[in-house]
């Protein structure tokens, strides 16, 4: 496949002038799209079984392989490789569109697409069960090594998604869910909180007075996504359901979106009566700019206390940084055209994000939520990102899915 590739691409036509190169990259850009769909069932269909951790890193380093090629004309803004490679069309077999908002910092659509079209072929069958738990860590190592820049851990694909390689009744259903996954930060300047330094960090206030209004790009895009897929669910006379994963402040994310939603014409059935059959969420905040407010004002004060050390007879002590677990009606709630919302949070973390910039990161309940679960034990320093795939998380998600799909 990769020498079909390698001639289908240097065997058009150099272009030669501007119209020329307009023409040329949109039919590059259409033909990289009815190309992908080939490039992925062919590494499937031509892999009969996964049976020792060598093979596994070889298909993994292919799908990236061809991604890549398959992304080779596509703009490398980040939205945009997500909206290419998201899978927003079903089969008729499907039986739901799962939609991934990513934590502040953890949006990494390529690592997502790898990790969901795997699942879809191996999970079941081919894979042998000693590797079952591998598949994460060794997506995540390949990226590590071969996509250095683009690399960024996620919750979601270390917990629920993960675990649709271990659990029997997940993986025997893998096969009938779309994914989809979007950016949940509303500010590109925190897309990476490994580059955010204090002067960016002072920018944050400014730049987000000034995006506030309207729809954030990742909730559009999934706007976008989810019409999209049930347009062409009516089509097939199916009626898949619409799953919402969620962690951070993929959560507040989620609670946008449904609203959102409201707006809009269902095209199942020509009316506003889109419903969203489940949310799990997972350590929800509100939205990363408002968190790094938060955490702003409280670095401004430690400051002011350190200056209090130089008065005399006058000692002070550092105070934990933190987003804290709080009630937030008003931001974190489950809306009315939601069915079902179950939420996991915990408070012992003290690393969050792990950058440059140090805070413990806390997560919140859900108002009126079905189910909400504050886990306390298990629970260390690095909560916040653990909590995604804690054994008490875990239960829970499939259980949902479970209700959600049939037993």
């Amino acid at each position: 496949m990769k020498y079909f590739l390698y001639f289908f691409f240097a065997s058009l036509p150099l272009a030669t002038s501007a119209d020329e190169c307009l023409l040329r990259d949109q039919f590059m850009t259409e033909q990289a799209s009815s190309i992908s769909h080939i490039i992925k069932h062919t590494v499937c269909e031509t892999t009969p079984s996964i049976s020792t951790q060598a093979e596994l890193d070889r298909v993994i380093k292919t799908m990236f392989y061809n991604q890549k090629l398959e992304l080779a004309n596509i703009s490398q803004d980040r939205h945009k490789v997500a909206e290419h490679l998201n899978d927003c069309s079903p089969e008729k077999d499907s039986k739901a569109l799962v939609i991934n908002f990513a934590g502040t910092g953890s949006f990494n659509p390529r690592s997502f697409d790898v990790m969901t079209e795997f699942m879809a072929c191996f999970a079941e069958k081919k894979l042998d069960k000693s590797l079952s738990k591998n598949v994460f860590q060794t997506i995540a190592t390949i990226q590590q090594k071969s996509q250095p820049s683009q690399y960024k851990w996620g919750g979601i694909e270390a917990g629920p998604i993960n675990q649709f390689f271990s659990d029997p009744y997940l993986k025997k259903n893998a096969k009938y869910l779309d994914f989809a996954t979007f950016a949940s930060e509303e500010s590109e300047l925190i897309a990476d909180p490994n580059k955010l330094s204090w002067t960016e960090f002072k920018k944050i206030p400014a730049e987000m007075n000034r995006s506030t209004s309207g729809i954030p790009k990742g909730i559009a895009s999934a706007m976008i996504c989810v019409n999209k897929y049930l347009a062409a669910a009516k089509k097939l006379s199916i009626k898949p359901k619409i799953i919402i994963l969620s962690h951070s402040s993929g959560g507040r994310s989620a609670v946008k979106f449904a609203e959102n939603l409201k707006w809009l014409v269902n095209p199942l059935t020509n009316k506003k009566d889109y419903k969203i059959d489940l949310v799990f969420s997972m350590d929800p905040v509100k939205e990363a700019h408002e968190a790094m407010k938060e955490v702003s004002s409280q670095y401004a004060g430690r400051l002011v206390d350190r200056a209090a050390d130089y008065i005399p007879f006058v000692e002070t002590e550092d105070k934990p940084i933190n987003v804290w677990t709080r009630d937030q009606p008003q931001s974190l709630y489950k809306p009315s055209n939601t069915s079902r919302w179950v939420n996991v949070y915990q408070n012992k973390d003290t690393e969050g994000l792990k950058g440059p910039i140090k805070f413990g990161i806390h997560g919140s309940s859900i108002a009126n939520a079905d189910y909400n679960k504050f886990i306390t034990k298990g629970i260390g320093s690095d909560g916040h990102g653990a909590i995604t795939f804690h054994d008490e998380t875990t239960k829970l998600f499939i259980s949902e899915m479970k209700k959600q799909l049939g037993e």
